[in-house]
């Protein structure tokens, strides 16, 4: 269930989002609706469509910056709490992708925001009608009680009450009520947020947001988000496309199956106007440089480097940009000298 959940929301919800899923918009907008579990597609497009896109990392706007702060800090501008130190721990890291992001999502935060009007104090709630925001509502509600079911259909809470509530078997009904209320909706968040938030929360990514935004938002797209694995079909698929995250911003009407070919060449162009281009060969590098960031930036005095490298080191970058130009163009034995050479130099 949870890898068919994010199938659904990378290739349906996500893309139809974007109404780069079918050239009819009906089509498009019904496919908003194919998986109701995952998130409110009123919620989502004032989240992702106008917040996050347009804002992209922007602390002051972005919605992803300003995911639950009390708990999570995806920049150094935000302010420090004593709940950030946690963040040194990975598995501390991995618990709020999955069970605290579920709970507070489903229980807590969407219902908080239609009430404030506003999602996560950046993007104000926009409703076509009154019938709309009763439909939201209802919607959100009905989410809420499908997490809630398994432990009525699950627990005998009057036999808890009888015998003692530690007696194998009624944990066991306890556990499989857990499973189900939110193992699926775990997965689907750790999965998506280690497809989407790894490619902007790193240090590369973090601080010149609001400055790159004033000026050329093309270019901010391009020092805010970042890319991995490029040619793999594999990691196409499982992720969407959002493993491509800067050719996604740049060209966010364009579907993912399109994304790995024009990467090549947004590179090129980025490499022949020196704008920095953030790239990690596999999806491991990348998760080390975000949890990495997220590390320090547990610590309060910490202030992102503005001229983060975005590998181990500007060489290895080069190399890797390199071997990809040769492998395009047909010379797979030139990509395997190239990255040889590197090693080798990355060894000296």
């Amino acid at each position: 269930m949870p890898l068919s959940l994010i199938l659904a929301s990378f290739f349906f919800q996500h893309e139809a989002n974007h109404f780069d899923f079918a050239y009819d918009w009906r089509i498009n907008w019904y496919l908003l609706f194919a998986y109701p579990f995952s998130f409110s597609v009123t919620l989502w497009q004032h989240q992702h469509t106008i917040g996050h896109h347009v804002h992209t990392n922007d602390p002051d706007r972005d919605p992803d910056v300003n995911n639950a702060p009390q708990v999570l800090r995806f920049s150094g501008k935000l302010p420090h709490s004593k709940a950030h130190v946690l963040l040194r721990h990975k598995l501390w890291n991995v618990f709020l992708w999955s069970m605290g992001n579920s709970m507070n999502k489903v229980l807590y935060r969407d219902h908080l925001q239609t009430l404030a009007g506003w999602y996560n104090g950046n993007v104000p709630l926009v409703f076509s009608s009154r019938r709309h925001k009763i439909l939201h509502v209802l919607g959100r509600v009905l989410m809420s009680l499908f997490h809630i079911w398994p432990y009525f259909a699950f627990v005998d809470w009057s036999r808890g009450a009888r015998f003692s509530p530690t007696s194998p078997t009624w944990l066991w009904s306890l556990a499989k009520a857990n499973f189900f209320a939110w193992y699926p909706s775990m997965m689907f968040h750790v999965l998506f947020i280690a497809n989407a938030s790894i490619n902007h929360v790193v240090e590369a990514n973090a601080e010149e947001a609001s400055d790159a935004l004033e000026t050329d938002w093309f270019k901010a797209q391009v020092l805010h988000s970042s890319s991995h694995t490029a040619q793999s079909v594999a990691w196409l698929s499982l992720s969407g496309g959002l493993n491509l995250q800067i050719e996604h911003h740049l060209f966010p009407g364009f579907s993912h199956v399109h994304l790995r070919h024009m990467q090549p060449k947004i590179r090129e162009i980025c490499e022949k106007h020196r704008v920095r281009y953030t790239y990690f060969e596999t999806i491991w590098d990348a998760l080390d440089a975000h949890f990495d960031f997220v590390r320090r930036l547990a610590d309060p005095e910490f202030r992102p480097d503005p001229d983060a490298k975005p590998t181990k080191d500007a060489a290895a970058t080069e190399v890797s940009g390199l071997a990809q130009r040769a492998e395009l163009n047909g010379l797979p034995d030139l990509a395997v000298r190239i990255r040889k050479a590197g090693e080798t130099k990355k060894l000296k």
